[in-house]
């Protein structure tokens, strides 16, 4: 006679659904949190962080099924890509506004280069770890006899537009040179002159310390205020 076991067997236990490896909710998280800074001024480069690493949270997780980590890395490749527009955006803006304040500067320095005003046109350089080596500059003397001489050659000044501006040197020594016209009561020329640009407590906008200017004269030879023994011109 067949007997059968009446003991139940087990069955098999139901196994947990499988979590998302940490590794990938962490990335997209601060993948999100860099991209919410990315947009502010203060962190110019945090786009450039934030974005490769929302591209790995989402490529992580392209078979995840959690939906709500997904779209935190999409959130963030979004804002990741705001952040960088804006930046781009701000630092033109504040590129021509700079540039613009140091523009202004220059002329100031020129107009006291022509009004013999030396301490205005060539700045004094306070030494400190952050100030660049002062450039070798004009004289007091030179400067009285380049105002002078280009009084007597053209009048008084009266106005000094700045055609084009090109920085050179390192981040704390920074020659600007620009090329300029002139505007005497007797003619207008062109001519150019270059500047040191001199960091300033007080002011995100450098100082600018007149290191040369030059008047294109073909006729009677150029008037050139540069720190040398003398200045080049034709005698009258």
């Amino acid at each position: 006679m067949t007997q059968f076991n009446s003991t139940p067997t087990k069955s098999a236990a139901p196994q947990p659904a499988p979590q998302e490896k940490p590794t990938r909710l962490s990335l997209a998280f601060i993948a999100f949190v860099f991209s919410i800074l990315s947009p502010v001024p203060c962190c110019p480069f945090v786009g450039f962080i934030s974005t490769p690493l929302s591209i790995l949270a989402l490529w992580k997780l392209r078979d995840s099924k959690d939906g709500r980590s997904r779209q935190l890395a999409r959130a963030a490749m979004a804002l990741s890509l705001v952040g960088l527009v804006v930046q781009a955006v701000t630092y033109e803006t504040l590129s021509e506004w700079v540039l613009k304040d140091i523009g202004r500067n220059m002329n100031t320095s020129m107009q006291a280069a022509f009004a013999n005003e030396y301490a205005k046109c060539v700045v004094a350089v306070t030494p400190n770890p952050l100030a660049p080596i002062a450039r070798a500059a004009p004289t007091a003397e030179q400067l009285e006899v380049f105002s002078n001489l280009t009084k007597q050659r053209y009048g008084e000044l009266r106005d000094i537009s700045i055609i084009s501006q090109v920085g050179d040197g390192g981040m704390f020594d920074v020659a600007m040179t620009a090329a300029i016209t002139l505007r005497f009561t007797k003619r207008e020329t062109t001519g150019s002159a270059v500047f040191q640009l001199v960091p300033q407590s007080d002011s995100w906008i450098p100082a600018t310390r007149l290191i040369e200017l030059t008047v294109d004269d073909s006729t009677l030879g150029d008037v050139v205020l540069a720190p040398t023994p003398e200045i080049n011109h034709k005698h009258e």
